[in-house]
């Protein structure tokens, strides 16, 4: 029988995709095209994501399964996590140096890390959201796969409630860290620090580099404690870029035509 519950977690993650750029949106009234040009660089490097994990991915998976776990971590860690920096914060330099964007002022900057973040808190709680439904309204489906799949799934469908807001906690911390990339980005150009390019795609690439380590040693994920635990190092990130999206605001600044100069919200403050 499938928890119900679990449903929350996919709505959750919607809210988060909706509430928050609506929120900023709000108090700076950046223009809705600045979330939307963030939301399409993460549909442009999901979509080579994809493609590599049809790829590339399988192949480099299965040649270092024979070299042991520190191999694996490592590999794998570098493999996934420079895949997402240089997908990630490089797309988003080309982006922006190629179009008018190179311009945004602090608060645009914002919207642009925002609507990279929401679209993917909208996808994954929305994917989220319809399996967890899918096996309410239809539990004959988990009868056809694997039995090995079955025991993992049940394992997952009847998690506790209280697990749900493990998701929500995480889009919301990955959150935090697209927009301090992004702000990294616009300084990388604005002050022709192309170091500040490398910071970004770096930090990205710790993001992602550390997920197979942590699933491997947070297992079961499906129990209450490891659920939260794989949550700490997230934190600890989007704490970090909290602090780095304060330090980024001087650095980028307002451009003259921008009417609410300096007006951002306390949290960014």
């Amino acid at each position: 029988m499938t928890n119900p519950g679990l449903l929350l977690s996919g709505i959750g993650m919607i809210l988060v995709g909706i509430l928050v750029p609506l929120w900023w949106q709000r108090r700076t009234k950046a223009g809705a095209n600045y979330f939307l040009w963030g939301a399409g660089v993460w549909v442009v490097a999901i979509a080579i994501k994809i493609v590599m994990d049809y790829t590339i991915t399988p192949v480099l998976n299965a040649s270092v399964q024979s070299y042991g776990l520190l191999s694996i971590f490592v590999v794998m860690g570098l493999y996934l996590g420079l895949r997402t920096g240089i997908l990630e914060s490089g797309l988003s330099y080309v982006f922006m140096i190629k179009t008018r964007l190179k311009n945004m002022n602090y608060k645009q900057a914002v919207a642009f890390g925002i609507g990279f973040g929401a679209v993917e808190a909208l996808f994954l709680g929305a994917t989220s959201f319809i399996n967890v439904l899918m096996f309410i309204l239809f539990p004959q489906i988990i009868s056809m796969l694997p039995e090995a799949t079955q025991t993992v799934l049940l394992s997952q469908l009847n998690s506790s409630t209280w697990i749900v807001l493990g998701p929500v906690i995480e889009r919301i911390a990955i959150l935090f860290i697209h927009v301090f990339s992004t702000l990294l980005v616009v300084y990388a150009i604005k002050g022709k620090k192309i170091s500040y390019l490398i910071i970004s795609i770096l930090f990205k690439t710790l993001v992602d580099g550390i997920i197979p380590w942590l699933v491997y040693n947070m297992q079961p994920l499906t129990e209450l404690p490891n659920a939260y635990m794989v949550e700490i190092p997230f934190i600890i990130l989007a704490l970090i870029s909290w602090y780095g999206i304060k330090w980024m605001k001087p650095r980028i600044g307002s451009n003259t035509r921008d009417k609410i100069a300096g007006f951002i919200t306390k949290t960014f403050e």
